[in-house]
């Protein structure tokens, strides 16, 4: 295999051990992947607008609004209005969508953790080091591209 097929093909073995920790619990909560997703936004970006949140995503406004929608209602997310500028909505988790957040991770990496179980001392060591330098190298194309 060549190098380039090897990397794609870490890179989608890794996407897909990371898509299999959540469905069993966001099923249960009866919302979609895409509003799984939209949770993570909110946790990762405080208090964004629709119009920060759609332009970030690359999606329309209204299709921000699709997938919110059913968050605020089933109290996942808070819609309230910018005390600057009351046409411009601040979204935000309630508790709820912290608590989810929080449970959603604790399951991922238990899976995570679970599915390193047969790596021994040295190759765990291993693949923390190879992590680091992908996290390093990650970081130094951000740093220079910004």
């Amino acid at each position: 295999m060549k190098r380039e097929e090897l990397a794609q093909q870490v890179v989608e073995d890794i996407t897909k051990l990371q898509r299999s920790m959540h469905p069993s619990t966001w099923r249960g909560l009866d919302i979609s992947r895409a509003q799984v997703g939209m949770l993570y936004m909110l946790y990762y970006h405080k208090c964004p607008n629709m119009k920060k949140l759609a332009a970030q995503m690359d999606i329309s406004k209204s299709a921000i609004t699709q997938i919110m929608e059913p968050l605020i209602e089933k109290g996942f997310v808070s819609r309230t209005p910018d005390p600057k500028d009351r046409r411009v909505a601040i979204l935000a988790l309630t508790k709820k969508g912290h608590q989810t957040i929080k449970k959603f991770n604790h399951q991922r990496t238990e899976g995570l953790r679970a599915a390193m179980t047969q790596l021994n001392d040295k190759e765990l060591k291993q693949l923390y080091e190879l992590h680091q330098k992908i996290a390093d190298n990650l970081a130094k194309q951000k740093g220079a591209s910004q």
